[in-house]
């Protein structure tokens, strides 16, 4: 994409430059800086710069015009992948919601007859302690995607189209 970018900015510049250097020939504005035409050289010289000035210009804009088209497309697809990328992600953490709360409720159920408190602290600290750092984490990186989930349609459409 930033390839596509780069080259929306250089063939925009070519055609700056072309239609600058084109409007320079053609009407002599090259006269008011005392460069006077009157040779039969320089008209000749003048000539070919006009042609090639016209040819720059137009190969410049034909570019320009399909960088814009090709550019417009790599854009839909990387907000299409993110998209998706961003469904993956919902049923991920659907099933990793699911399997948190069967693991709280597993914890919940823990009754040793003998150590129990420290049974229960170790499993705390070990286990169910990092499953809940990795929980607010997942949350707190994920947070960009909260309008996205939230949308109530079947069929979820990215923001930035």
């Amino acid at each position: 994409m930033k390839n596509r970018k780069c080259n929306l900015y250089i063939t925009g510049g070519i055609a700056i430059i072309g239609i600058i250097g084109l409007v320079i020939l053609q009407l002599r504005c090259y006269e008011l800086i005392g460069i006077h035409g009157g040779t039969r050289f320089l008209s000749d010289l003048r000539q070919l710069g006009i042609a090639i000035m016209g040819g720059l210009f137009t190969s410049a804009c034909v570019t320009f015009l399909i960088s814009i088209s090709e550019y417009k497309n790599e854009r839909k697809e990387a907000l299409e992948n993110v998209c998706f990328a961003a469904e993956d992600l919902e049923r991920e953490f659907c099933s990793f919601k699911k399997s948190v709360q069967i693991i709280t409720d597993a914890y919940k159920r823990l009754d040793f007859l003998f150590a129990n408190k420290s049974i229960r602290s170790h499993i705390h600290e070990k286990l169910y302690c990092r499953i809940w750092e990795e929980v607010k984490f997942i949350k707190e990186e994920g947070y960009h995607f909260d309008l996205f989930f939230k949308q109530k349609t079947k069929v979820k459409q990215p923001f930035c189209f």
